[in-house]
């Protein structure tokens, strides 16, 4: 079992990089010359990996059951700040994430929301942008921007209460002073 050296931060650790039932677990690993020696560890250490990964593989293939057969009600883009999260509703395909037009959008929106951007102006928590395919309304919870797109024919005050409605089916557990 070969495992490259990698270097983080200057610090030397070894690469382990295992795959099992399609799934694929990277380890990084202490640099100890008697990792890559003891086999009896190594066999150690993989069996143990078969075990867990199959029981992960298991529960991700459920979760992607679930998501498939109960599709999200919303396009939308959601960006953690804290932990940089990202995720994209299960509507909006990679078609359209993949258009030039609304990436530029998404962009320009996430730098007006971003506390850290030379575009930032005053903590802005709402931005509303419509294009001939859609409303593009950006919103922020505490450290979360959330981005929905709706139908380009909507009045604005439709579109105000279409942005309510997801926030409360969506992210109604978000507690907000």
């Amino acid at each position: 079992m070969g495992m490259p050296r990698v270097y983080i931060d200057g610090q030397s650790y070894r690469l382990c990089i295992y795959t099992v039932v399609g799934l694929i677990v990277c380890l990084v690993l202490e640099d100890k010359e008697e990792l890559l020696t003891d086999l009896k560890q190594l066999n150690k250490l993989s069996n143990h990996l078969k075990r867990k990964a199959i029981d992960l593989c298991r529960i991700l293939m459920q979760s992607i059951k679930r998501s498939e057969e109960a599709p999200d009600s919303y396009q939308y883009y959601y960006y953690n700040y804290v932990n940089s999260a990202i995720k994209i509703s299960s509507k909006l395909t990679n078609e359209e994430m993949r258009k030039y037009e609304l990436a530029v959008i998404l962009n320009n929106l996430h730098d007006c929301m971003n506390p850290h951007s030379r575009l930032a102006k005053d903590n802005t928590t709402l931005c509303a942008y419509k294009t001939k395919d859609y409303w593009i309304v950006t919103f922020k919870i505490l450290d979360r921007e959330i981005c929905v797109l709706l139908n380009p024919m909507l009045p604005i005050e439709k579109v105000e209460e279409e942005r309510l409605k997801f926030k409360q089916m969506y992210f109604s557990s978000i507690f907000v002073l």
